[in-house]
């Protein structure tokens, strides 16, 4: 681990809290990074991961391994920071490589999103939990009569619906 990362001390090769979003061997979630919601198959959030492998290797790692995954690669870009979109069911998952620094041991970070794969098809149970996300990052959702995503807003004072 480089300075000023700090990493959790269990193993998520496994993928026990991600269930169908399976992290390369070694792989350790920089949990005070990261934030999730939910858990199993029905997590929605941002997991930053230091990836135990060069930028190279992990990007080799997704792009061969999500698709035996059931995952579907909509889109990917090789770059200093390489971005790959992958789709399964309902859930689209954005992947941000970054090359790792000399200092870090060069250990690439990424940057896991995953996403409903149309926002606007709100369940109750993510209305509910989009409201407690409220109280923390101070962002607010509105819904329409038929319980779809009206609005999103980041204004410090407002509040869900």
């Amino acid at each position: 681990m480089g300075a000023g990362r700090s990493a959790s001390s269990v193993d998520m090769s496994g993928s026990d809290l991600l269930a169908q979003t399976q992290l390369p061997a070694g792989a350790r979630i920089l949990h005070e990074q990261s934030t999730v919601i939910g858990s199993g198959n029905n997590w929605v959030g941002r997991v930053v991961i230091d990836s135990a492998r060069d930028a190279a290797a992990a990007y080799s790692y997704f792009l061969d391994n999500y698709p035996t995954q059931g995952w579907t690669l909509l889109s990917a870009v090789r770059a200093k920071t390489s971005v790959m979109v992958f789709t399964k069911q309902e859930h689209n998952v954005t992947i941000e490589i970054q090359e790792g620094s000399v200092i870090g041991g060069g250990s690439a970070i990424v940057v896991l999103t995953r996403a409903p794969r149309n926002a606007n098809d709100v369940s109750p149970a993510a209305i509910k939990a989009l409201k407690f996300v409220n109280a923390l990052i101070k962002f607010s959702a509105k819904t329409d009569s038929t319980g779809k995503m009206a609005e999103w807003s980041n204004a410090p004072d407002s509040k869900c619906v």
